[in-house]
């Protein structure tokens, strides 16, 4: 009789451990990160929902976020949609779960404008560069 055994792939977490692996992270990286009043995150399509009523008349709230966002930006200019997600993000700490992420030697880390949270934790050792509207990079200092 053939028995299977799943094991996880020894290379990918040899590779973490030397701090060559790369973290990729999305908008919904930051659930889980609350106010000190206990506010929590607004998931992707909240946010949607927000930018779409603020600067859209409530026009093209039921599309992606990204589309949002960009018609944001048109309607109203970058600076306008980047001090409303700076007043809505600012108060968000993060989890215990995101203090996790600084317990790993990252080469780098790859995310989205929206996750503030990652540069909230203490101890992570990566510094963010911009490299377009949608993308940061962060890389270990």
């Amino acid at each position: 009789m053939l028995k299977w055994i799943w094991t996880k792939p020894p290379h990918p977490i040899d590779e973490v451990k030397r701090g060559n692996a790369v973290l990729f992270l999305g908008a919904e990286a930051s659930m889980g990160a609350t106010t000190a009043g206990g506010n929590t995150m607004p998931a992707a399509h909240e946010l949607g929902v927000l930018l779409s009523s603020r600067f859209l008349g409530g026009q093209h709230s039921e599309k992606d976020l990204s589309i949002i966002a960009g018609l944001a930006i048109s309607e109203a200019a970058l600076i306008s949609v980047q001090l409303l997600l700076k007043e809505l993000f600012e108060p968000f700490q993060p989890a215990s779960f995101h203090h996790k992420i600084a317990s790993f030697k990252w080469r780098s880390i790859y995310t989205t404008n929206y996750v503030l949270i990652i540069g909230r934790i203490p101890y992570i050792k990566i510094r963010y560069t911009r490299i377009n509207t949608n993308i940061l990079v962060n890389r270990q200092s």
